[in-house]
């Protein structure tokens, strides 16, 4: 009375008992051969399912048909990108506002130790894509994080000054000292 061979194991034509799945391949309950895992998962031996790459990874860039590990099929998304495709074959831009350190877990990414980025911060700002802070010029300041563009930085206001760059705020002028707008320095 036949048997169905048993998942992570194929049964080519009548055999009678199961050859385990090599890595890099994967064979359900009933399998007469392996199924090759598809760009973007891995399988180690014996697989019944493909796994996917980790989310921050996609497909390698050559699109091996050795996905027998992680490190072989899968590889990081680079700086300015995040991986989140759920066929992990390609990797998404960096929404505006937000620092994408590589191997990024997100668009929008909250915590570095989590999500390999974070948000832009206040004194500068981040376009679609980046993975570096774009600073605010001296003489100006923007005081909120997450800006998209050079148009979050305004001005220092009159009577304060800025004399670095990616600033959060301008400084008061002295008692006897003043300044217009957007001014590196006050004057006595």
């Amino acid at each position: 009375f036949p048997k169905l061979c048993e998942g992570g194991f194929y049964c080519a034509g009548n055999s009678t008992s199961g050859t385990p799945c090599p890595a890099g391949t994967w064979c359900a309950g009933g399998s007469r051969f392996p199924s090759q895992s598809p760009a973007g998962t891995w399988s180690p031996n014996r697989s019944t399912m493909p796994k996917l790459c980790p989310i921050g990874m996609y497909a390698y860039e050559n699109m091996t048909l050795d996905r027998t590990s992680i490190a072989v099929a899968c590889t990081p998304c680079p700086r300015g990108t995040f991986g989140a495709d759920p066929r992990r074959l390609s990797c998404g831009v960096c929404f505006s506002g937000y620092l994408c350190y590589g191997n990024t877990t997100r668009g929008d990414p909250q915590n570095v130790s989590v999500d390999r980025g974070e948000v832009c911060p206040a004194g500068s700002y981040a376009s679609n894509g980046s993975y570096a802070p774009s600073q605010c010029p001296a003489g100006t300041f923007n005081p909120d994080a997450g800006q998209a563009s050079i148009q979050a930085c305004a001005t220092c206001p009159r009577n304060s000054f800025n004399d670095l760059a990616g600033q959060p705020s301008c400084l008061p002028c002295g008692g006897s000292a003043v300044s217009t707008e957007d001014s590196l320095a006050c004057q006595c």
